[in-house]
Formats: structure tokens, sequence, C-alpha cells
């Protein structure tokens, strides 16, 4: 008697698991944007893909002079709005491969930039939301960027902004708050300090939602 067993599939791409995070990225156009992205293992290679809007099809993205990549992420120079789109991140070490994020990227025209309007603050006073933004995105791009990459140098030079926002505002509650410190300080004898953790994700998200409240 003749037993048929049946042929087993080539491995050709290695064991797919799709399970991943997805976020929501907003960036503007001509301007830099980051999509970060880290693995948990030194060892697996990052390859990024991507799904543009309209279309049905993924393809790899190759580094030039306007793509960048880099160990956390792929930093993408002077956004056009065809740059629109889902973009996977994948990690693969030997025959696992590991969609590690899906980012779907929103590209806001810059026109649509131009006509930022102003808010006022709870003391009364015009408050520039996009240039606010854009000193907060800028410096975490800049840093992202660069060699010596470090989240607490970013949660440092956040807390010391704030502060120096918060000075700058005057009035009889601030002059209050900064007696109460003082006193505080006398008491403990201990100067103020930058908080030990931050999440940096949640501050480029609170400018990236400054600047999708300016546009209404």
């Amino acid at each position: 008697m003749e037993i048929l067993v049946p042929d087993m599939p080539p491995l050709l791409k290695g064991i797919s698991h799709e399970t991943a995070d997805e976020k929501v990225i907003f960036g503007i156009e001509f301007n830099s944007t980051f999509l970060e992205c880290t693995p948990k293992s030194q060892q697996a290679s990052i390859r990024w893909y991507v799904q543009r809007s309209g279309e049905e099809h993924r393809e790899e993205l190759k580094a030039d002079e306007r793509i960048i990549k880099t160990e956390h992420g792929l930093l993408i120079r002077s956004l056009q709005r065809r740059d629109a789109g889902a973009y996977f991140c994948k990690a693969q070490e030997h025959t696992f491969v590991h969609t590690i994020v899906k980012l779907n990227l929103n590209v806001i025209e810059n026109g649509q930039m131009e006509s930022t309007q102003k808010t006022e603050d709870e003391e009364g006073r015009v408050r520039d939301l996009l240039t606010e933004s854009r000193l907060r995105y800028k410096d975490y791009i800049q840093l992202v960027s660069s060699p010596s990459f470090s989240l607490d140098e970013y949660c440092e030079q956040m807390w010391h902004r704030e502060k120096r926002r918060q000075r700058n505002k005057g009035g009889a509650k601030w002059k209050h708050v900064q007696e109460m410190k003082k006193k505080r300080n006398r008491r403990h004898h201990e100067p103020a300090r930058p908080p030990s953790t931050c999440n940096p994700d949640f501050e480029v998200d609170k400018a990236l939602l400054h600047l999708s409240t300016v546009m209404g």
C-alpha cells in the first residue's frame, strides 16, 4: 500500500507575525518628520515598507538624501504630500519577521499652516500655538537624528522651557506660587529638579495636537 505524504511548502520569507502597535502621525509639508521604531533585539535587522494613500500595494523604502534610516526610526526631510500613507516597521531576526509598529502618516499642507489663528490663554494673553509647537517638534527632530540621542536630555530641555514660559507669565498668581516654592525649598534644602522620567512620545503628540487644533 502506498502512503502519500503531502509536500511541505518551502520557507520563502520566514515566519511572519503581523500583530503590531498602530499610531497616527501628523507632519507638516516641506518640514521634517520622524517615524519612531526601535526593535527590542539589537541583532534584528529593520526594514521599512510604505502603502501610500490611495494605493493597494506596499513597497520597501530605500534610503536616500531625503529619507534617512536611523537606529531609532525613519527621518523624512522636506515632507511631501505624496509621503502620506501607512508606514510599516518590520524587524527580522533569523527566519522570524515581526511588524513592530504601523504608523499612519498624515501630511498637513503648508498653506493651511500659514493661516494659523491665535488663541488666548487663561490670563487673556495671545499665544501663538504654531510657534510653540514648531519649537518643541524641531527640538525632538534634532535630538533623535543626532548620534548621541538621549531621552533624558530631551526631557530636561522640555522641563526648563516650561519653567521659563511660566516665569514669563508674571502676575500675582505666579508670584504667590514662587513664594510657596521658596518656602518649600528652604524646608527641604533642595533645588528644584526636572522630573526623573517623561514620555517624549507624549510631548511630540502634544505638539502635533497643537498643530491640528490650530487648523481647526
